[in-house]
């Protein structure tokens, strides 16, 4: 009796365990800077979609800046969230516009956008392959990125 209770509570704990999926249904409204800049507390905790013109990229591949050239407006993306390589690849990249999905969060009064996710925003940019991270040699200490 008491390995049939036990079994039954581990079948019930495995099944909230691996039966959840991971950001599958994952919806992410589309918005524009000068809206969060209008009104950043609505938009705070929200999943969006932001796209600009990348400005400048800090040291340490963690955060760029995006610019929207209508509105003027310029928001800090942190990259924190993604990968190294995913990281490096967006650096390395010739992509000037930039869509970045992700959640937008107040960081010492500032509004941040963490990025999930990164893509061209325009097909004549790249294609979205160009973001994948490419092979590189090592030469004395330094890795250099392989021609196509």
């Amino acid at each position: 009796m008491f390995a049939a209770r036990f079994a039954l509570v581990m079948l019930l704990l495995a099944g909230v365990v691996f039966g959840q999926t991971p950001s599958a249904g994952t919806v992410y409204s589309e918005i524009t800077l000068s809206e969060v800049n209008r009104d950043p507390g609505v938009f705070v905790g929200r999943r969006v979609t932001l796209t600009g013109e990348i400005v400048s990229v800090s040291a340490n591949y963690q955060s760029i800046h995006l610019f929207d050239g209508p509105s003027r407006a310029m928001i800090n993306v942190s990259l924190g969230n993604l990968k190294k390589a995913e990281r490096r690849a967006l650096v390395f990249a010739p992509v000037r516009r930039l869509s970045v999905y992700g959640r937008l969060s107040l960081d010492q009064g500032h509004v941040v956008l963490r990025a999930e996710r990164v893509q061209p925003a325009s097909s004549r940019d790249l294609s979205a392959t160009a973001l994948a991270p490419r092979p590189s040699l090592r030469v004395r200490g330094w890795y250099l990125p392989q021609s196509d």
